[in-house]
């Protein structure tokens, strides 16, 4: 899936780091802005991704879409999970505006 390498400074084993890639070839993709960040942030920037979608190796990639429908289904049905949501992502996108 991955052409690009983003943390080419990474100490990770080369399975954990073409996972970390993949995610943040997605990221990338969405217009997560990821340059000028350091490879220790961009690895954890993109294990968070990798986390929060459950992926755990490259198979995983193809569940991601009832992942992401369980996870809006779960947000959407709890007013107190919608705040909290709604604050961390704001939390998330002020960390990577500055």
């Amino acid at each position: 899936m991955n052409s690009k390498d983003y943390i080419t400074k990474s100490t990770k084993n080369s399975e954990v780091k073409s996972l970390i890639n993949e995610a943040l070839l997605i990221l990338d993709q969405l217009g997560i802005p990821l340059k000028n960040q350091t490879t220790r942030r961009l690895e954890r920037l993109g294990m968070a991704f990798l986390a929060v979608t459950n992926i755990k190796n490259s198979q995983d990639w193809k569940n991601i879409k009832t992942t992401s429908q369980n996870h809006s289904f779960l947000v959407e049905s709890d007013p107190e999970l919608q705040a909290i949501h709604k604050i961390k992502w704001n939390e998330i996108l002020d960390q990577l505006e500055t």
